[in-house]
């Protein structure tokens, strides 16, 4: 990946071998406190990954017409069932439910902690191993979607992490920086 966009100009280009998809694991150690480290750093990434507006096509029950409705494309971020914390950015509609934002996702990003540390070289093993990997994303014409703001998230998720350990470790990696050519223009949301 040359970076996000590929219209982006040459000096703002991220390293080829960088890819968007690709997992990143972290040695990171957390401190001692009472708030859970992993859930604060997924957090802080979430609001770090500005809100954008998109219009959507939709039919309301009752209506033969889709009407086009402006919805906020934003990060939400929540647990996971089976242990891990997840980002999801999503278009939520006025007046709907967090049930029905979620089917309308554009990616997500899984945070979990390895039980061994051990079994990933270059963690030391009294560091957390955290995985970060994206575990679903839509693809529109050959292009994943909403492709900047997964960028960001993910260096916003690693930066949280640098922030809780100042010596993190990152043992193996995709895209973990970010450059604000990427994002020209902050209001406007992907189609």
């Amino acid at each position: 990946m040359t970076s996000p966009d590929a219209t982006t100009s040459e000096k703002a280009a991220a390293p080829r071998a960088q890819s968007v998809l690709a997992p990143i694991v972290l040695g990171v150690h957390l401190p001692e406190a009472p708030v859970d480290s992993v859930d604060y750093a997924v957090q802080v990434a979430s609001m770090s990954v500005p809100t954008t507006l998109i219009d959507r096509k939709v039919v309301f029950q009752g209506d033969r017409k889709a009407t086009v409705v402006t919805h906020q494309r934003r990060l939400l971020h929540g647990r996971l069932q089976n242990g891990g914390y997840h980002l999801r950015l999503c278009d939520c509609r006025p007046n709907a439910n967090r049930e029905e934002w979620m089917k309308l996702s554009q990616w997500q990003l899984t945070t979990r902690v390895l039980e061994d540390p051990s079994l990933v070289s270059g963690i030391p093993a009294d560091a957390t191993a955290i995985t970060l990997t994206v575990t679903s994303f839509r693809v529109d014409r050959r292009t994943i979607q909403s492709v900047r703001q997964l960028a960001l998230a993910r260096y916003c998720l690693v930066e949280a992490f640098r922030a809780l350990d100042p010596d993190l470790i990152i043992s193996s990696a995709g895209q973990t920086d970010w450059h604000p050519a990427w994002w020209p223009d902050p209001v406007t949301a992907e189609s």
